[in-house]
């Protein structure tokens, strides 16, 4: 039996950043391969992320902007957040449209290859 792969069923791609991958030190950003019926976008959890965690998602382009806030969002967090995106806008926009085909190798480089804000 041939196994066909759909956007459905297809592995994803992802990783949780902590503060020192980051320099954000009031949370964490989840990053992915494309996912769902929207544009690319990171997520923002306060803490560590889970599936039950309230989070925030912006998203990824020149002008970033909250397009989801499920935390409240303080004047802070946005101003870091949007200093990330910015700064690595290049980085997470491939990574979101082209995460799926990348072998884990390529993926860890791209992750590694993400700049820290300067906090």
């Amino acid at each position: 039996m041939k196994y066909v792969f759909t956007r459905d069923n297809v592995l994803k791609e992802m990783a949780n950043l902590s503060t020192d991958k980051t320099g954000i030190d009031h949370g964490t950003i989840y990053i992915s391969s494309e996912e769902g019926n929207h544009g690319p976008r990171i997520k923002f959890y306060r803490g560590k992320p889970s599936k039950t965690n309230p989070s925030a998602s912006i998203t990824i382009s020149k002008t970033p902007e909250v397009v989801e806030d499920a935390i409240g969002l303080k004047t802070s967090e946005i101003k870091d957040v949007f200093e990330f995106v910015k700064i690595n806008k290049k980085r997470l926009l491939y990574m979101w449209y082209h995460g799926a085909e990348m072998i884990d190798d390529t993926w860890e480089i791209h992750k590694k290859s993400l700049k820290k804000i300067q906090g």
